[in-house]
C-alpha cells in the first residue's frame, strides 16, 4: 500500500537547460520540498456593452517561470552531483585505494538539472510534477550545536511539466551512508592551507569556543525572458555571487571582538567527520580562505555564558584561488 510517507524527490543533470531527462537519483529529504509553478496572468481590460465584470477569455499567461527549494541532511554518500548542483563545478579524484575527493567550487557556467516531486494522491496513485531548468539560485550549509549538517538550496526553474512519467525511486543501503553531526566535527582558522585534488584543506588552529555556525552563497543570478521565447526564461547567467555566514561564540577570549573592532580577515575551514575509508574517514569540509565579521560586540548575559553572535562576510583577498570551497572524502568514486 503506498501512504503518504512515500512522496519522493529525484534529479539529474541536464544536458541542454530546460530540456527534460529522466531522474536518475533521489535525495532524501529532511523537510518537505516546496516547488511551485508561477504564472504571469495579465486581466485584458476590454469591455463589451451589457458585460459588467473583466472577461474569461481576456485573461492570458504571459510569461512564466517556477522555483524550488530542497533540505537535506549531509550524508557520506551520493550527494556529489547535488552538491555540484549547488556550487557549479566539481571533480573526483582518486586518492588512494576506493577513497575518492571530490572538490566543488563556484562555476561561471552554472548546470542545470531535472527535478521530479512525486506526490501521492491516494493508495494507488502517485502523481508526478516535474521542473526542467533548475539552476541553484542560493545555498547555505548550517551546523547547529547538537545537530546533523544540513545543506538547504534554493533553485530557480524553468517549466513544470506534469505529463511525464513518474520514476520510482531508488536509493543508496542506508547502513553504507554515515551522517555528519556535532560530535565529529571541528572548526579551524589561521594560516589556511588549500585544499588540493587529492588533499584536504586544513587551518593553523582550532577554535574551540564556537558553538553552531552558518555559510550561505547567493548567486544573483541573471535572468531574461525575450520575444521568441513564448514567454519562458532563457538560460539563466550567474551574477555576482555574495558569501555570508554567522558564528555562535562563547566569549571565552578576545579574539572574535578584536577581528570585528580590527576588520582582522580569518580564515574558515568547517570539518565533519564521519565512517573509516580505505585511507582515512569520510570527510566533508566547508573552506572559505577569508571571512571579515559585521558584529557584534560581546554583552552581559545575566548568570549564563555570554554567547555573541558573529556575522561575517566572504571576501576575495586576492591570494587564495578560490573564495570557497567545498571538500568530500568518499567511496563514491564519482559524482
Amino acid at each position: 500500500m503506498t501512504t503518504q510517507q512515500d512522496c519522493s524527490l529525484g534529479f539529474v543533470k541536464e544536458s541542454t537547460y530546460g530540456t527534460a531527462v529522466t531522474v536518475s537519483r533521489w535525495l532524501e529529504y529532511a523537510s518537505d520540498p516546496e516547488f511551485n509553478y508561477v504564472p504571469n496572468r495579465v486581466q485584458g481590460s476590454g469591455q463589451r456593452a451589457g458585460q459588467r465584470v473583466d472577461s474569461t477569455y481576456r485573461r492570458p499567461t504571459t510569461m512564466s517561470e517556477a522555483s524550488g527549494s530542497v533540505e537535506l541532511e549531509m550524508l557520506s554518500k551520493g550527494l556529489g552531483t547535488f552538491l555540484e548542483l549547488c556550487l557549479g563545478a566539481g571533480a573526483s579524484t582518486l586518492v588512494s585505494g576506493t577513497t575518492y575527493q571530490q572538490v566543488f567550487t563556484l562555476s561561471d557556467t552554472p548546470p542545470s538539472a531535472t527535478f521530479q516531486v512525486g506526490i501521492v494522491r491516494d493508495a494507488t496513485t502517485i502523481a508526478a510534477d516535474t521542473y526542467l531548468g533548475c539552476v541553484c539560485e542560493s545555498f547555505e550549509f548550517t551546523g547547529e550545536q547538537g545537530g546533523i549538517l544540513k545543506l538547504k538550496a534554493t533553485l530557480d526553474a524553468r517549466a513544470v511539466d506534469t505529463a511525464i512519467a513518474y520514476a520510482s525511486p531508488s536509493y543508496p543501503t542506508a547502513s553504507a551512508t554515515n551522517l555528519y553531526h556535532f560530535a565529529n566535527a571541528a572548526i579551524y582558522s589561521d594560516a589556511l592551507t588549500a585544499p588540493t585534488a587529492t588533499a584536504l584543506a586544513a587551518g593553523a588552529t582550532e577554535l574551540a569556543n564556537v558553538r553552531s555556525w552558518s555559510a550561505a552563497v547567493t548567486k544573483s543570478l541573471v535572468k531574461s525572458t525575450c520575444f521568441g521565447d513564448v514567454g519562458k526564461k532563457r538560460k539563466v547567467a550567474p551574477g555576482k555571487p555574495g558569501i555570508t555566514g554567522k558564528l555562535e561564540v562563547e566569549y571565552v577570549d578576545a579574539t572574535f571582538r578584536d577581528a570585528f573592532l580590527a576588520d582582522t580577515p580569518m580564515s574558515l575551514v568547517v570539518t565533519y567527520e564521519a565512517g573509516a575509508l580505505s585511507s582515512g574517514k569520510e570527510t566533508i569540509q566547508i573552506v572559505i580562505p577569508e571571512i571579515k565579521f559585521d558584529g557584534e560586540m560581546p554583552k552581559p548575559n545575566g548568570a549564563d555564558l555570554v554567547v555573541t553572535s558573529m556575522a561575517f562576510t566572504g571576501l576575495g583577498n586576492a591570494t587564495a584561488a578560490q573564495p570557497i570551497w567545498v571538500v568530500m572524502r568518499t567511496s563514491d568514486a564519482a559524482l
